[in-house]
């Protein structure tokens, strides 16, 4: 599909951010690809097809962020989620993106899981670990070590747990609480050298199936299971960043995202930043490749802005057969 079917099908779409979604789930990261592509290939075919969308939508139909960002600031409560039923465990896979998903499905059936539902949830804003766990968690900037020491958590009868490494595990066979399982892979990864290739993403399967093993397998049979995420990565590759040229990045100090004091000038009326005056927040949006100094310089996986592999985040319910 060219750059003018596709904006046409997004014109007369009834639910413009349904049929993005739709896209991104059924053809460019769907399940198919994902078995039949090398693990390179199906990174950066995908990365490139959302990148020509991105800068479409840019240019042609910024409201489409707009759109987004009403989903995105909507209230979801995921302790009131995870407390609703009886033995219901949250897995969170800190940094794990909307391109996951189909890896997480692959898995989940090869080790005798039934997939109850499969879909997408939304970053906070901005898309950061903190300020997940204060929007959808705890209504607190924490990091999230601190989780299993705190009171609010202890109160609902929730055990939250901290896997610091792709090898660390806990038990729970004699469990009657809730269970937050919080793991700090795969964001862990992305600060690493290899990081900077495209072939990383080749190495995260076998990293990905540890983490299962040691996590969401040793989780008692009998619960439900939710795996989502706190935020996505944009993958910046060789030519998968925008061409879009204002003033934006300078006006966030080449940050993803900014928050304004009071007294700062509010930018109003730039292209390349989605705003939200409520919070006095400024983040970046689509592909527009930030240039910040020191060692993120050299980071291809970055996340913190408004673009839509930063903000849409796996979304998996499902339970052992």
């Amino acid at each position: 599909m060219d750059n003018l079917q596709f904006l046409d099908k997004l014109v007369t779409s009834p639910s413009r951010l349904d049929m993005i979604i739709q896209w991104l789930h059924e053809e460019v990261w769907s399940g198919d690809r994902y078995k039949t592509m090398k693990g390179e290939n199906f990174l950066l075919d995908g990365e490139k097809q959302v990148h020509e969308v991105e800068e479409l939508l840019l240019e042609a139909a910024p409201g489409l962020y707009d759109e987004l960002a009403v989903q995105a600031e909507k209230s979801r409560n995921l302790i009131s989620f995870l407390t609703a039923k009886p033995r219901r465990a949250l897995v969170i896979l800190d940094g794990a993106s909307f391109r996951e998903l189909p890896m997480l499905e692959l898995m989940a059936r090869q080790t005798g899981f039934q997939v109850e539902k499969m879909g997408y949830s939304f970053a906070a804003l901005p898309s950061e670990t903190t300020p997940f766990i204060a929007q959808r968690i705890l209504k607190k900037e924490v990091a999230p070590i601190e989780l299993p020491r705190r009171r609010e958590l202890l109160d609902h009868n929730i055990r939250a747990c901290h896997y610091d490494a792709v090898f660390r595990t806990f038990s729970f066979d004699a469990d009657k609480n809730h269970l937050l399982l919080w793991s700090q892979f795969p964001d862990s990864t992305y600060k690493d050298l290899g990081a900077r290739f495209s072939s990383h993403f080749e190495q995260m399967p076998p990293l990905y199936e540890q983490v299962w093993k040691n996590l969401v397998m040793q989780i008692p049979q009998d619960f439900e299971i939710i795996i989502t995420s706190d935020h996505g990565y944009i993958f910046f590759g060789p030519g998968l960043d925008s061409k879009h040229v204002d003033e934006s990045t300078r006006i966030l100090h080449q940050g993803r995202n900014k928050y304004f004091n009071q007294d700062e000038k509010w930018p109003e009326g730039v292209s390349g930043l989605q705003l939200f005056p409520s919070r006095r927040l400024a983040m970046l949006r689509g592909r527009i490749k930030n240039r910040p100094q020191g060692p993120a310089a050299g980071h291809a996986y970055r996340h913190g802005g408004f673009s839509l592999m930063e903000m849409l985040t796996p979304w998996l319910i499902i339970r052992k057969r």
